[in-house]
């Protein structure tokens, strides 16, 4: 299975729209203080995703600290956290391929799955508890017709679609990233990724409804 390069995913990180444009064409003059020390706390943020890119417990307290500031952002910064939360969860997503599906359930699970899906964790509910609520709550993951081993597959192929789909609206929005060529092929790479991960979830559906037929007719 195909990963996105690397070093692509680390320019996301140092290059505009995503940290460069902190102070790019603001007025600080003009900035109230507010929203001074909102910039320099979300900074701050970003900053400390980027020394853990791949971690999906780094990328859940990132999120949270910047829906927290959000308010506080100019317009031209708060206007590119769906931009910056879309790409940078797919740095976390491509290293979960490398998990075994249950793993991939403790890392995801209540980090990257649930900003992904916009299904908040409740207090003290475990990962597995999580996906249990996820398959009861919406049908459209097939969670009955797979065994807990396949759910992890079938759960994080959605949210690769998600992602993918909030990443190409987010893009198509911001000028500035249609200017530099990381942007588009980041998403060329993502957009290979779900593919693939679609496909693997579909065999995983079509294992699981040949081993109920066979158990049916033992």
């Amino acid at each position: 299975m195909g990963y996105l390069p690397e070093t692509i995913f680390l320019v996301l990180l140092t290059t505009s729209p995503i940290v460069a444009c902190e102070t790019n064409q603001i007025d600080l003059v003009r900035e109230g203080r507010e929203q001074r020390r909102a910039r320099v706390a979300f900074t701050e943020a970003l900053n400390l995703f980027a020394a853990t890119p791949e971690s999906p417990t780094a990328y859940a307290e990132f999120a949270r600290r910047a829906d927290e500031l959000r308010p506080s952002l100019s317009s031209e910064l708060a206007s590119t956290i769906e931009l910056r939360l879309a790409f940078l969860a797919m740095g976390p997503l491509r290293k979960g391929l490398k998990l075994s599906p249950s793993q991939q359930v403790t890392a995801l699970a209540t980090t990257v799955w649930s900003i992904a899906l916009r299904v908040p964790v409740s207090e003290g509910e475990s990962s597995n508890d999580y996906v249990e609520r996820l398959c009861l709550d919406d049908g459209r993951l097939d969670c009955k017709r797979v065994g807990l081993e396949s759910l992890a597959s079938v759960i994080g192929a959605k949210v690769f679609r998600v992602i993918r789909d909030r990443a190409e609206f987010a893009y198509a929005k911001c000028r500035d990233c249609q200017k530099d060529p990381t942007y588009r092929r980041t998403l060329t790479d993502f957009r290979t990724l779900v593919v693939e991960v679609s496909a693997t979830a579909s065999h995983a559906i079509s294992e699981a409804e040949r081993n109920n037929r066979r158990e049916a007719n033992e």
